[in-house]
């Protein structure tokens, strides 16, 4: 073979050779320029997605009644954000917003970002966190709790006893009262017993503690007593004293589970 020969097949070999070489190159940078594009766009989907649970704590702490149950879409209206239909779209990307309930004063956020990454395939990220109603959390018994005595009376055998007292809890959460002291103003008088929505929470011959008929301000160990929430029709159907209870002024308090105390005086109607 002349050298001519040789020369025209080390050419072809030379230049299948460059064009493997340039054709990895070429795939390299492709696939290289496709990952980082593939990067961007999620970077972008979780700054969306962070973004609908910012929004999402917003609403919280300006009304926690506004997370229902649902699937939503944001936009922002007055400079503030509001829900808009079951999704919302942010340059190419769909987000969207799901909340459920935990418990009364917990929701689950879920924030989930979809976009298309390329033919046949989308590019998906999600989040997920807890948001509780730090309002309630804050509470006590004592701030949702109301003792109405408008309608105190002065009754049973031989004007001993109070009665017309109520309890409203206009709160979310149950309240448990632990523990009762009453005080008046009558010397030579105990008290015998409590009776709460028709259960004897405390008497001197039990249930609670101490047993025997108690000195006014004595603090009443009383079976614990549960006022549901949003209850507003709550009553303590008679305090029961050893003698006539007209004219007296009454101080009745309920400590809490929670260490919460509330309070009033009150002089009830014959």
């Amino acid at each position: 073979m002349t050298r001519q020969g040789f020369s025209l097949i080390e050419a072809i070999l030379a230049s299948a050779l460059f064009g493997l070489l340039v054709t990895g190159i070429v795939g390299t940078l492709a696939v290289g320029q496709q990952s980082a594009e593939f990067a961007g766009r999620r970077n972008r989907a979780l700054f969306l997605a962070q973004e609908t649970l910012e929004a999402a704590r917003n609403l919280r702490d300006s009304d926690m009644t506004l997370l229902l149950d649902g699937t939503y879409g944001l936009a922002i209206v007055n400079n503030q954000w509001t829900f808009s239909g079951s999704s919302d779209s942010v340059d190419g990307f769909t987000r969207a917003l799901t909340i459920s309930s935990i418990d009364a004063n917990t929701k689950q956020i879920t924030a989930t970002v979809n976009w298309p990454q390329s033919i046949g395939r989308d590019g998906n990220v999600s989040i997920v966190t807890h948001m509780t109603n730090w309002r309630m959390a804050t509470q006590t018994a004592a701030d949702t709790v109301n003792i109405d005595v408008n309608g105190a009376t002065v009754g049973g055998s031989g004007k001993s006893e109070v009665q017309g007292v109520e309890i409203e809890n206009f709160g979310s959460m149950a309240a448990i009262i632990d523990k009762i002291t009453v005080s008046w103003t009558k010397p030579n008088q105990n008290i015998k017993e409590i009776k709460i929505d028709s259960t004897v929470v405390w008497s001197n011959n039990g249930p609670g503690a101490p047993t025997g008929t108690q000195s006014s301000a004595t603090e009443l160990d009383v079976q614990n007593v549960t006022i549901p929430a949003g209850e507003n029709d709550y009553s303590i159907d008679r305090i029961k004293m050893t003698g006539n209870a007209e004219g007296d002024t009454f101080t009745l308090q309920l400590k809490f589970t929670d260490g919460s105390v509330k309070q009033v005086t009150f002089t009830p109607g014959s």
